[in-house]
């Protein structure tokens, strides 16, 4: 069985990625109906905070428990795509520097469970900060959506074009809606840090800042089966330790530390022999204790490891009271749902009419109930990004302040929400997004039309347009006679909050009509419908 299992790992980590890749740069929907509930369940730390805030246990997280207890941390080298990304640039490495030799280093514990308790302290204080930079799925989705669905996209444009010059149409052409810059940018950056970790120091990432690294390698140290030397066998020819890019393999004393080891087997594939075993825990067959000189350099690289994570412990902890005052006095905590303004704005002095955020705040998609619940639950894993058939959910910045930094949000400027689609609120893996249905969501009210006739163009260029009421899909806005204008009216009960109106409407830079957040979603009226009289047709007699 040795043989195959660095083979079986290959296979499987493979077969995930391509599949999760192509969850997000599928621009056909053909893979959704399949794939829809693969990465919900398989997403360890949204699944596990869903699992706190709603009491509801996914099958998946029972799935990884009960895999990593069993076998250790093969969810981390099988299962996690930006794992499998990791393997990718390690592999290239090898082809680009030659064979990588690594060497064993005592674990960075200290660091890793530090940055793991400050993110926990972040969420129970309402920030989700680190989690959305550094949950692997979080990280995995947004390259896969920011830098490798534009390339799909532009390929597929490029190719239907081709073929429609030659009158051949069997593809069409997709709309596009780039990222922000700075979300751009900010992708780039993590990913550039992280090539650069992979490329020289294996899964590095994945035993000192990933988050659920640090809780399957908990988990793993009591798991049943785990690797180990065989000392009977070994020919200390350290090829086990060369090999292993998690670092945690020191030949020299028979030793591995499994909370480390990502069960990648590359050290079994390595060794000319049965150096390294994969073992039942509990077997008669024991490892030689480490001699009492190594026992004393541990413990004293563990006191050093504690004086350098100090400082780092204090620092993070601002970041966390940051973040927490940040999601208290951004956007999102405002009464009125609106934007606070960057400068300094007198008290009673209204801020300036501009088509921005500053007037009608963050609107959240469908399903979040509230923006606090929302961005206190979405770990900005882009599942809804990329699952939305008319895109108007679109990666953010820093529009709900820094506690929700890269969380979606609904830009109506390259879409609106389709009156007939929940595609959203199926794909959501922490709760951030709860389940509706789609009477339900027909009467989400996710925010209200707001109308200022100053900059609409009948009253700015004197001529015709309803633009906005034509595509209202609840008749919240109707065209009225005004002055001899025909001039929308609002009626906002009814109104759902999709963005349609405001989508449609034809003034730049700043939009006649637009959607106010509500901090809080509510319940839209129905629209009253009118019985139409059938006129009643009088018979007449036969002419001849």
């Amino acid at each position: 069985m040795y043989p195959y299992l660095k083979k079986i790992r290959v296979g499987v980590s493979l077969i995930v990625f391509c599949a999760l890749l192509l969850l997000f740069v599928d621009i056909t929907n053909v893979t959704r109906v399949p794939l829809v509930e693969l990465p919900a369940s398989l997403q360890f730390l949204p699944a596990l905070m869903e699992t706190v805030r709603m009491g509801v246990v996914p099958a998946g997280l029972i799935a990884v428990f009960l895999l990593t207890l069993i076998a250790g941390r093969v969810y981390c080298s099988s299962i996690c795509p930006l794992g499998t990304l990791q393997d990718l640039v390690i592999a290239l490495s090898r082809k680009t520097r030659g064979p990588r030799k690594y060497r064993f280093h005592q674990a960075y514990t200290v660091l890793h469970y530090s940055f793991l308790a400050v993110m926990v302290a972040g969420a129970a204080a309402g920030s989700l900060v680190l989690i959305d930079l550094l949950d692997p799925y979080s990280f995995f989705g947004r390259i896969a959506f920011v830098l490798a669905r534009p390339g799909v996209v532009g390929a597929n444009n490029a190719a239907a074009w081709v073929f429609a010059q030659l009158h051949v149409f069997l593809l069409y052409a997709v709309p596009f809606h780039a990222a922000a810059p700075a979300v751009l940018i900010l992708t780039l950056s993590m990913l550039g840090v992280l090539v650069w970790m992979s490329y020289y120091h294996g899964r590095l990432f994945c035993n000192l800042l990933c988050p659920t690294g640090a809780m399957l390698s908990i988990l793993s140290r009591v798991s049943l089966f785990r690797l180990a030397f065989n000392n009977e066998e070994c020919r200390d020819c350290s090829l086990c330790e060369k090999v292993c890019k998690a670092e945690s393999i020191d030949y020299k004393k028979r030793t591995l530390d499994f909370s480390r080891c990502v069960s990648c087997f590359d050290c079994i594939d390595a060794c000319p022999a049965i150096g390294v075993e994969y073992r039942f825990r509990y077997s008669k067959k024991k490892d030689e204790p480490p001699p009492p000189d190594a026992k004393r350099a541990v413990n004293a690289k563990r006191r050093e490891m504690l004086r350098q994570s100090a400082g780092l412990v204090a620092a993070a902890a601002s970041v966390t009271a940051l973040t927490a005052a940040s999601s208290h006095s951004g956007s999102i905590a405002s009464a009125d749902g609106a934007t606070p303004s960057a400068g300094t704005v007198a008290a009673g002095t209204a801020p300036p009419e501009v088509y921005s955020y500053t007037r009608r705040g963050v609107v959240t998609p469908p399903g979040s109930r509230s923006a606090a619940h929302f961005t206190t639950s979405c770990t900005s894993c882009y599942l809804c990004v990329s699952a939305c058939p008319s895109q108007v959910i679109a990666p953010s910045f820093l529009e709900y302040g820094l506690a929700g930094i890269l969380q979606p949000k609904m830009d109506y400027s390259q879409a609106y929400c389709a009156y007939e689609c929940t595609v959203c609120t199926s794909v959501c893996p922490s709760g951030a997004l709860l389940p509706l249905a789609l009477p339900e969501k027909k009467e989400t009210q996710l925010g209200r039309a707001k109308f200022n006739k100053d900059d609409c163009i009948v009253i700015t260029k004197k001529t015709d347009c309803g633009a906005c009421s034509e595509h209202c899909p609840t008749k919240a806005v109707q065209m009225v006679k005004t002055d001899g204008l025909f001039l929308p009216k609002m009626t906002e009960d009814l109104c759902v909050g999709c963005g349609a109106c405001e989508h449609a409407c034809p003034t730049r830079p700043n939009k006649a009509i637009f959607v106010q957040a509500s901090p809080v979603h509510g319940k839209a009226q129905k629209p009253v419908q009118k019985k139409i009289e059938e006129k009643k047709e009088i018979p007449v007699e036969f002419p001849f």
